[in-house]
C-alpha cells in the first residue's frame, strides 16, 4: 500500500487580472521569493526557470504554500492553466526543492529603528498575511522624514487595486499606530 500523499493544487483568481494564484496544499518553501526573469531564478529554482521560460510568463511569486504567476499580453489565463498545473505538479511530486534556499523576500533584520521595528511588526502580523491571501506580499523598504517606503511584490506587483490597498488600507492601519507616519509609498 501506498503511503504517498496526496497532492491537490488548484488555482484562485486575483485582484490582478495578470496573475493567477496557484495553491499548493502543502509547504513549499519556509521563505518567499519574487522572481520576475530566468536569470534570477536561474540555479535557484528550476520550477520557476521552467514557468518564466513560458511565453507571456513575466512573473513568479513563491510564497510558503502557493505560487502566484504574471503575465503580460492579451491572451486569458485559460491559455495557461492546465500546462502550468501539469508543471507545477510534476515538479513538486519529484520532491525536489521548489526553491533552493537564498535570501527570501522578508525584511532583512538589521538595526532598525524604534519606529522602523513598529512598522515592520504592523506589516508581518496583520498586513502581510492579509495580503498574501490574494497571493502578493509587501516587504518595509525604509522608513524616512515620516514617509514608510514599501515594496509591492507578487500579485501586488501592478495591480490595479493595489494603490486602494496601499493608501486605504496600508497607510491607514501605520499612521493609525504610529502618528508619525505621514505617508506610505511603493518603490
Amino acid at each position: 500500500m501506498s503511503t504517498a500523499k496526496q497532492l491537490y493544487i488548484y488555482t484562485e483568481p486575483t485582484p490582478n487580472p495578470q496573475t493567477l494564484k496557484f495553491m499548493i496544499g502543502q509547504e513549499i518553501s519556509k521563505k518567499t521569493y519574487d522572481f520576475t526573469s530566468v536569470d534570477e531564478a536561474k540555479d535557484k529554482s528550476a520550477l520557476v526557470e521552467s514557468i518564466l521560460g513560458a511565453e507571456d510568463i513575466t512573473g513568479v511569486y513563491v510564497g510558503r504554500t502557493f505560487l502566484t504567476v504574471s503575465k503580460s499580453g492579451l491572451k486569458h489565463w485559460d491559455d495557461y492553466e492546465d500546462n502550468l498545473l501539469k508543471l507545477i505538479e510534476d515538479y513538486i511530486q519529484s520532491g525536489k526543492p521548489v526553491v533552493t534556499e537564498v535570501n527570501g523576500a522578508e525584511t532583512v533584520a538589521k538595526d532598525l529603528t524604534e519606529i522602523e521595528k513598529q512598522i515592520v511588526a504592523i506589516l508581518d502580523d496583520e498586513i502581510r498575511p492579509a495580503v498574501a491571501m490574494d497571493g502578493g506580499d509587501v516587504i518595509f523598504k525604509s522608513y524616512e522624514d515620516g514617509i514608510v517606503y514599501l515594496q509591492m511584490i507578487g500579485s501586488c506587483a501592478g495591480c490595479p487595486s493595489s494603490t486602494a490597498t496601499l493608501k486605504m488600507g496600508i497607510e491607514t492601519r501605520i499612521k493609525e499606530a504610529i502618528p508619525t507616519v505621514t505617508e506610505v509609498v511603493a518603490v
